[in-house]
């Protein structure tokens, strides 16, 4: 309620409002990623995992198909089909993605419950956290797992996800730098990118306060984003 009367102000007075609450609610800007972090409670903090575990609709199925449709899942399923090789998809063999913080599998349950003529064997990356809920969870099926590390440097994947992921590590491009290692097509989604030139480092919080945690996060420039991925391979479409 209260953001959807911020979204009534003049835009002058939205603004000001924002930089107002920063402190403790939505986006600040922080001097660098140490300070960022020094500053936030951290990915695996309590308040976060809990509302991971509070929002997630793995866990609350209720919630599950109706977000299908619509929506960023149908994004990343179009990504898929117009991606990869069309003998791959004809095959019937397993289509292998490696989910990097794929929480708790919603993209994986999502796709095998929507595209029943393909086979997915899914690995997420997650941080040692998430996997725990995973596993307390009782969520895992043959075709899904968790893992908090690449045990096996030589393993090869034909998709590599990176849904709202890069942006909340210390060191963006490496981590697209070991995705390309990984898979020959990327899939990027939920990447917030700016007009500005520079790329930002601020501190997210979510929730008023610590309610729901807080976090460091890049806001990329889309400018050196987009002429990063051009100089290394062909962007085959937006949404």
């Amino acid at each position: 309620m209260f953001m959807w009367l911020i979204s009534l102000l003049p835009e002058p007075l939205k603004i000001g409002l924002r930089g107002t609450l920063a402190p403790i609610i939505g986006f600040r800007v922080a001097k660098n990623w140490e300070s960022a972090v020094s500053g936030s409670s951290g990915y695996q903090s309590p308040q976060t995992i809990n509302t991971i575990e509070g929002s997630d609709p793995v866990i609350n199925k209720s919630t599950l198909k109706q977000n299908f449709l619509g929506s960023r899942y149908l994004q990343v399923a179009s990504a898929i089909l117009s991606g990869l090789n069309p003998e791959k998809l004809k095959s019937g063999t397993p289509i292998h993605v490696l989910d990097i913080g794929g929480g708790l599998g919603e993209y994986f349950y999502l796709l095998r419950d929507n595209l029943p003529n393909l086979k997915f064997e899914w690995l997420i990356l997650e941080t040692p956290a998430l996997c725990e809920l995973a596993k307390t969870k009782q969520i895992a099926t043959p075709d899904v797992s968790w893992t908090d590390a690449l045990i096996d440097s030589s393993q090869t994947f034909d998709i590599v996800l990176l849904s709202s992921v890069i942006q909340y590590v210390e060191k963006p491009y490496a981590l697209i730098e070991l995705a390309m290692q990984k898979a020959p097509l990327l899939i990027f989604n939920r990447l917030p990118l700016s007009t500005n030139p520079h790329n930002l480092v601020c501190i997210q919080r979510p929730g008023l306060l610590e309610t729901k945690g807080s976090y460091p996060v890049h806001i990329l420039s889309e400018k050196l984003f987009f002429s990063y991925l051009s100089a290394r391979g062909r962007i085959m479409s937006r949404w």
